[in-house]
């Protein structure tokens, strides 16, 4: 028996050595390399769309008139006899607007720098009608006048400046302001059937249109997230000033030439949300 184990043993000894030059190395397999974190750039070119809405509290128009003789169109509303000018409420405008985007960024650490031009079509309108009756020179109680104005934002371009602070590398916030151009239609319209003669009727002007392109200003804030490496979303508020815009009817009235006109003074708030696609995109941190 001992000498068995002896010779068992002894085999064994012999064989490790040739076992272990058989065995394969453990395999080993690295680790992935930990993908570095993106830093979001807000330099470069953007193209993008936008839309919202339109409004102004108080759009209120002054009528005023040339009428020399004993009476005229505007003479029912004590114009220019007793008074040099009349007011002409037109209430609130409201409306939409829609359209394209253009703008480039300077990103310095957390502050962003840019400039922006947007063409939007605008539908932003406000109308009302004035009445009166009787005044000299109208057929005795049985004239009365009817005057309308109407205004309306047809078009809105504005190219502004932006100055911006990250909240976060993805959120920007931002004021803005600089040039607005307007596309207004201003219109008067003066109906007085039993007037003698009848307005409007062959020869007289009863209605005038002006459509002009008006220069202002717009001046706002708002917020920019960028919710993918070139997309981002944009709310902004805007606030507009075109100045004043005037249309003009002219008539004759018993052997007078005269004229009405009708002046607004055209503010508009804007609140637009609009998304934005920025050419490059995010710079990948090296290290």
């Amino acid at each position: 028996m001992k000498k068995f184990l002896v010779t068992a043993a002894s085999l064994v000894a012999f064989a490790a050595p040739a076992l272990a030059a058989d065995m394969a190395p453990a395999s080993y397999t690295k680790a992935p390399a930990a993908m570095p974190a993106a830093v979001y750039s807000w330099t470069g070119w953007y193209i993008g769309v936008n839309g919202g809405a339109g409004w102004s509290a108080n759009n209120n128009g002054t009528l005023t008139g040339t009428d020399a003789g004993g009476g005229g169109i505007l003479a029912p509303f004590g114009v220019p006899q007793t008074f040099s000018a009349v007011g002409l409420p037109l209430g609130s405008s409201s409306g939409g607007l829609a359209g394209g985007t253009v703008g480039y960024n300077w990103q310095m650490a957390n502050w962003v720098f840019g400039i922006e031009a947007d063409a939007d079509w605008a539908g932003i309108k406000s109308a009302n009608s004035i009445v009166a009756g009787g005044g000299v020179g109208f057929r005795p109680g049985s004239s009365q006048v009817t005057v309308t104005g109407t205004n309306k934002l047809q078009g809105l371009e504005t190219i502004r400046g932006r100055i911006g602070f990250l909240a976060t590398p993805q959120f920007l916030l931002f004021a803005t302001g600089g040039l607005a151009l307007g596309q207004e239609n201003v219109t008067l319209q003066e109906l007085c059937p039993t007037c003698v003669p009848p307005v409007p009727s062959a020869g007289i002007t009863g209605i005038n249109t002006t459509s002009t392109t008006q220069a202002g200003y717009a001046v706002g804030a708002g917020g920019e997230w960028k919710f993918a490496p070139h997309w981002s979303f944009k709310a902004e508020y805007l606030y507009i000033g075109l100045g004043n815009q005037s249309t003009t009817v002219p008539y004759t009235y018993t052997g007078t030439p005269s004229t009405a006109t009708l002046t607004i003074k055209q503010n508009y708030n804007i609140a637009r949300v609009g998304v934005n696609y920025q050419f490059g995109g995010p710079v990948v941190a090296k290290y």
